[in-house]
Parts: C-alpha cells; structure tokens; sequence
C-alpha cells in the first residue's frame, strides 16, 4: 500500500478557478483528485516525449544507413530476445 504525503501546492488564480471549477461539474470529487489528474496526465506526456525522442533518435539512425536490415519477423524476435534477456526474463 502506498503512504499518502501531504502536500502544500500554490496555484495562481487563475489555476485555483480551473480546479473549483473541475470540482464544482461534479467530475471530482475534491481538489486533490484534480491535483492528481493533473499529475498523471503530466507523467503520460512526460513518456510520451520520451518516447518521441527515441523515435527521432532511430530515424536518424535509419537515415544514416545504421539500420538492421532481414525478414520482420526475424528482426522483432531478435529485438524482443535482446529486451527479455536484459530484463532477466
């Protein structure tokens, strides 16, 4: 289970309205819970740019000729052995 910390946040007015807002359509059910949405949607774009990072990162590389090349199939296995193995699975 995970411990639970109390916070003090500062918002901007402006800020501050959105969130009563939010609480005040019924869509949560305080102010925390917003706070939270708020903190995982973050979290989500924060992968998501890495992951678009990473993208770029192998386009260049394609683009520079530094690509594995074979059937797909054999490819995605490779690549997925290499994933399981570093995993320990």
């Amino acid at each position: 289970m995970s411990a639970v910390h109390g916070r003090d946040v500062v918002l901007s007015p402006k800020l501050n309205a959105f969130v009563d807002e939010l609480v005040a359509s019924g869509s949560y059910a305080d102010a925390g819970e917003v706070i939270h949405a708020g903190l995982l949607a973050l979290k989500g774009r924060c992968s998501s740019d890495e992951m678009t990072r990473r993208i770029s990162i192998a386009l260049d590389q394609l683009d520079a000729g530094e690509g594995i090349t074979g059937e797909p199939e054999d490819v995605l296995g490779g690549i997925l052995d290499e994933v399981r193995s570093r995993r320990g699975v």
